[in-house]
């Protein structure tokens, strides 16, 4: 049998045996909305909207120049944002709000900043020249405003040209996160655009969870990202789910946690793919998190539970990028052995042995999710197929290299029992996830 895998802008074939396929698992289809506008319309409708547009509106007939602030996903996100953001704009300028107090926020975490074009294919020229965009500077204290300590102790800084807008807004596409459950909702607030000490809290309480959460909502972390951008603000969200042809399939509007909430059901039934046994070998392609390692180890978070333990995960990604710059000591801190890096942050968390930590120039933002891979690869084996990383890079992270699924498969079915030589394949193991019991809320 042949399987085609996504790789970036090519297709990968897979030759897999008949006798030896297993189970072959891809994001479903549903029907794309007929016209994203008036959806959009219609949910902008709502009572909830109506009251944000109202006080909106009354404060512009009152003489003043509100100013609106619009978190968007980034690059690493497939959100058709020119779907949505001319409507968006459209309403504001009718409730009395002009472009030039519009602006639009790029919710990066840390990620590298968006460029121009990138933006571009998202967004649209439209969009570009009415409102342009913002890339944060998470580093910066000139463009952060704290809010405060939270009860949980955290820090909580954000972007200041969103903490001072009169009215916030966000636009982001719901995907399944291992951490939280499903991405968009507050998340584009919190980590999105917040300060570098924010973020870290979160990695660091996301990747202290050894359980998967994909598809699910009962995480911790999801609760304390609400709580935060409770203190923050957020006025209105809408959330959009898109299948893997980037079509929009279903979009809702609203407060920021009932909005979410709505989207989840349509995203777990494009997304959530029931598995009737665990993997001795699974095959992940990356898509749509091709870019860097860093995105596309989404793959590995959402599809190594579906791994029995000692089996094989095999990753399939482009990876052009590398190990992103903001990142760069990635690919050692996973090669650690869990206690290490645990070790390595609590460190970090007291100011002491800095010296040790700052030598390996690593950070919590690195360390955290790096402790997370490094245990998953205590339990199963995991191997990488990329032409953006070394061998050297691969194999200093602790995982098999191969240079083609191909080798990689037959390679390790043939170290397998005969019981075991069955291949099961996730196409798109960065936005999908394999389910192996009924799913708690």
């Amino acid at each position: 049998m042949r399987v085609p895998i996504p790789f970036g802008r090519q297709t990968l074939e897979l030759s897999i045996p008949d006798e030896q396929m297993g189970q072959l698992l891809s994001p479903r289809s549903l029907p794309p909305l007929r016209d994203v506008g008036v959806i959009l319309r219609e949910q902008l409708g709502s009572e909830y909207c109506r009251s944000v547009f109202m006080k909106i509106e009354k404060r512009a007939r009152e003489g003043n120049r509100v100013s609106v602030a619009i978190a968007v996903n980034d690059y690493t996100r497939p959100t058709p944002l020119h779907a949505v953001l001319p409507a968006v704009l459209d309403v504001l300028n009718a409730r009395g709000v002009d472009d030039s107090r519009i602006k639009v926020i790029i919710a990066l975490g840390t990620h590298r900043p968006m460029s121009r074009e990138e933006f571009r294919r998202q967004a649209g020229e439209q969009v570009l020249r009415r409102v342009g965009f913002i890339n944060p500077a998470i580093d910066d204290p000139a463009r952060l405003r704290c809010f405060g300590t939270a009860a949980s102790g955290v820090e909580v800084w954000v972007n200041r040209d969103y903490a001072e807008a009169d009215f916030k807004i966000a636009v982001g596409t719901i995907l399944p996160h291992g951490a939280v459950g499903f991405s968009g909702g507050a998340k584009l607030i919190y980590p999105g655009i917040a300060g570098r000490k924010t973020v870290e809290s979160f990695h660091t309480a996301a990747n202290s969870d050894p359980g998967n959460r994909a598809g699910r909502l009962d995480s911790p972390i999801r609760g304390e990202i609400e709580k935060l951008v409770e203190l923050v603000g957020l006025d209105l969200m809408v959330n959009l789910v898109v299948d893997a042809r980037g079509e929009v399939c279903g979009l809702t509007a609203g407060h920021y946690i009932d909005s979410h909430r709505r989207a989840v059901p349509l995203a777990r039934g494009l997304y959530g793919l029931p598995v009737s046994r665990p993997s001795s070998v699974l095959v992940a392609g990356s898509a749509p998190a091709d870019l860097d390692f860093w995105q596309a180890a989404k793959a590995i978070f959402n599809c190594q539970a579906a791994v029995e333990d000692g089996g094989w995960l095999v990753l399939a990604a482009p990876c052009p990028e590398g190990i992103p710059a903001q990142h760069k000591t990635f690919d050692r801190a996973i090669g650690l052995a869990p206690a290490e890096i645990q070790d390595m942050l609590g460190r970090l968390g007291t100011g002491e042995g800095g010296g040790v930590v700052a030598d390996a120039d690593m950070d919590r933002v690195t360390l955290a999710p790096a402790l997370a891979l490094s245990r998953f690869r205590q339990r199963i084996r995991i191997a990488v197929v990329s032409p953006g990383l070394t061998e050297a890079q691969v194999r200093r992270m602790g995982f098999d290299y191969f240079s083609t699924i191909g080798e990689a498969v037959e390679s390790i079915l043939q170290g397998l029992p005969e019981a075991k030589r069955r291949v099961d394949v996730v196409t798109h193991g960065g936005s999908t996830y394999p389910c192996m019991e009924p799913e708690a809320e």
